[in-house]
């Protein structure tokens, strides 16, 4: 009986070691650390919180305007933003590469500051950086339980093409985790605002941009600010222009049609480097000769606008469909019918005339025949998008399931190898106790032994 006991305890201590060892593995995938309130002010925090900035952002009244009536004036009018006005639909900027949407909104988080409002940047790599598989998920799920609590929070997204991808492309189970999770915390209740900034915005997700509902374009600079932004970044770093440069007569709006304010920085740090390089005494600024018009062709030269007329085309044909118009005059000028703007936008990349400018005759009329496909797509679109939240959730739910019985199937294998081995070495023990051998006949043996081995040396 004491024995049985003895072979009872070892069983049980070996199914507390065993579920010691297992059932944190098994609740790290809920019991996110992070998301701890004090640990996520301490650690997570510092690393999202957007810093203000004193630089001006030039140009563009008409889309900070925008941004300001949903960000600014709600926190300022509270009991004016109810009802239709209460809306608290996020805002969803996209444009081409270097236009300065994130920038645009960093210029104005020293106003959403003053209102105690923070601002939390958030890109992919955030939700990803040194995560185990998916922590990505329950990352972001964490970030809408804090900014909930916090409730003066503005979430701002950025590469949201990344986070928040379309489903029309191949996307894991993780991706689609985010989607739930967003369409989920993204609501009209939330006490958040947020924000999605993409360069590409039929990349992400369509119920995403629904749920959204205000998208805004933002173009390339217009002449105007073509010229005080390139004016003014080699003025305010203390350049100076030849006498007989005028800006003007100079050809540069031309030049510099398709140039976004990042690549006019590109292109003053080229100039700047260049004369650098040409200097023979210090201070180089005022030692080298004023800036003229070779300089500037030379630099021009070796920068490139990032964008394209073919990229600018999409963007001209989505703002048409979706947002504030922009790029349109990019758009072939047989095209400019919603009709077939719309069928522009849905053909094969290869139909679109962009390298010349208009598309040809006989591109138009295979485009015409696909005008009523287009239309009956559209119909279907909010349906589709309804039909895939529906089945992403399914495939998410069933999902966690599948992982739940994975583990539950092999915690349970190797518990009950553990208890077989246990169970048999103490049943050997205790046959082996019950048949020992007695004393004298062991003697006798070993005695035996012992004689056959002096022979055998013998």
């Amino acid at each position: 009986m004491m024995t049985y006991s003895k072979t009872l305890r070892t069983v049980l201590l070996a199914l507390v070691v065993v579920l010691a060892f297992f059932l944190p593995q098994m609740t790290t995938a809920v019991d996110y650390p992070e998301c701890d309130a004090n640990k996520f002010s301490n650690e997570v925090k510092p690393n999202i919180l957007m810093a203000s900035t004193n630089e001006q952002f030039i140009g563009y009244t008409e889309v900070r305007k925008l941004a300001e009536e949903l960000l600014i004036k709600p926190i300022l009018n509270p009991s004016d933003y109810v009802g239709l006005l209460g809306s608290k639909r996020g805002l969803l900027i996209y444009g081409p590469p270097g236009t300065g949407k994130t920038f645009m909104v960093q210029t104005m988080v020293s106003q959403l500051n003053n209102l105690g409002y923070e601002v939390w940047k958030i890109t992919y790599s955030d939700l990803w950086k040194q995560a185990f598989v998916g922590e990505g998920p329950q990352r972001l799920n964490c970030l809408f339980d804090r900014a909930e609590a916090q409730k003066n929070v503005v979430l701002l997204f950025d590469e949201s093409e990344l986070i928040f991808r379309s489903r029309e492309t191949k996307t894991d189970e993780y991706s689609s985790q985010l989607l739930t999770i967003a369409l989920n915390r993204l609501h009209k209740n939330a006490k958040f605002k947020a924000i999605l900034i993409t360069n590409f915005p039929g990349d992400v997700d369509f119920a995403i941009r629904r749920r959204f509902g205000n998208q805004v374009c933002i173009r390339l600079p217009d002449p105007a600010e073509l010229k005080q932004m390139f004016c003014s970044k080699l003025e305010s770093d203390n350049w100076f222009f030849d006498s007989s440069f005028v800006y003007d007569q100079s050809g540069l709006n031309n030049r510099l049609q398709l140039f976004s304010g990042d690549d006019i920085q590109r292109l003053a740090e080229r100039i700047a480097f260049t004369k650098a390089m040409s200097a023979t005494q210090s201070p180089i600024r005022t030692k080298t000769a004023p800036i003229n018009l070779p300089d500037i062709e030379s630099a021009l030269t070796q920068v490139r606008p990032t964008s394209t007329a073919t990229e600018l085309v999409q963007y001209a044909l989505y703002s048409a469909k979706y947002s504030n118009l922009c790029f349109q005059e990019y758009l072939p000028k047989d095209s400019r019918k919603l009709a077939e703007a719309k069928a522009i936008f849905d053909a094969q990349e290869n139909l679109l005339g962009i390298s010349s400018g208009a598309l040809k005759p006989s591109d138009l009329i295979e485009l015409r025949k696909t005008v009523d496909n287009v239309f009956a797509a559209q119909k279907a679109e909010d349906a589709k998008a309804l039909t895939h939240v529906t089945d992403c959730t399914r495939r998410f739910s069933t999902g966690v399931n599948k992982t739940g019985i994975a583990i539950g199937v092999g915690v349970g294998v190797i518990i009950l190898v553990l208890v077989a081995f246990i169970l048999g070495g103490a049943g050997l023990f205790l046959f082996v106790k019950k048949t020992k051998v007695p004393v004298s006949l062991a003697t006798d043996a070993s005695s035996n032994y012992v004689q056959m081995k002096d022979i055998s040396t013998h």
